[in-house]
């Protein structure tokens, strides 16, 4: 090793004034650095060695010194429920619609009603249903209808029709629902969404009515009639 080496090894001064033979400097003049004392280094290798000392020092320290928490970890969760919305332009001649049933009407057998509802936003975070059906007790007619007719009931006979006549990219008109298709008071699929999870849409869609009107039963005075429509999730494709 280094410091085995006997002409590397320096005898303490024994009195001030002793010059030490390696450095050429009074023993009163050196510094108490054991470097200095020991090895006979000069000006830059000493103070590269005293460097790389106080290096490995404050290193040490900073090691020493460090007081670091643990990671901590927090988790959120929950289930998000199905949410869907959307909203209709306002049809405003849906409340006078059958003001307009005169002889053109009786002789074509049919009032159609372009734009009866009208969606204009749509939006829902899963794959959907658009339900359609007549609202129970169906029609609202004169007191002097003739009993067992069409507009006494709301089942396959129920004079009212509806077709989707437009919607957007992402949504698909059902079964015969492209074509005027006959209402009843149970929910029946007319739109879907065919695109992968939820829907996000203006200018949605479309219904146009057509109502069935016959010379021999549909006799003077007030008629009414609701459709209601829903959103229904699809759950495992039903």
């Amino acid at each position: 090793m280094l410091f085995q080496n006997k002409s590397f090894i320096k005898k303490l001064p024994s009195k001030l004034g002793e010059y030490n033979k390696y450095s050429f400097l009074p023993a009163n003049k050196q510094t108490d650095n054991i470097l200095t004392n020991i090895i006979p280094l000069g000006g830059t290798m000493k103070k590269l060695a005293i460097l790389i000392v106080a290096v490995l020092f404050l290193g040490l320290t900073g090691v020493l010194m460090a007081d670091v928490s643990d990671p901590v970890d927090e988790t959120v969760t929950g289930t998000v429920p199905f949410n869907a919305s959307w909203t209709f332009t306002a049809v405003g001649g849906n409340a006078t619609a059958f003001d307009s049933v005169l002889t053109a009407i009786y002789n074509a057998d049919s009032l159609t009603i372009a734009g009866v509802q009208v969606c204009s936003t749509f939006n829902a975070n899963d794959s959907v249903w658009v339900d359609a059906k007549i609202k129970s007790p169906g029609w609202s007619v004169p007191d002097d209808y003739p009993t067992g007719e069409n507009k006494k009931s709301y089942d396959a006979n129920s004079d009212f029709k509806i077709k989707v006549s437009a919607h957007h990219d992402s949504l698909d008109a059902q079964g015969t629902f492209d074509n005027e298709t006959l209402l009843t008071d149970t929910d029946q699929h007319i739109l879907m969404n065919i695109t992968d999870g939820g829907l996000e849409t203006t200018t949605s869609f479309t219904l146009d009515a057509a109502i069935l009107w016959d010379w021999w039963v549909d006799i003077a005075g007030e008629y009414s009639i609701t459709m209601t429509l829903t959103i229904n999730q699809i759950v495992d494709g039903s």
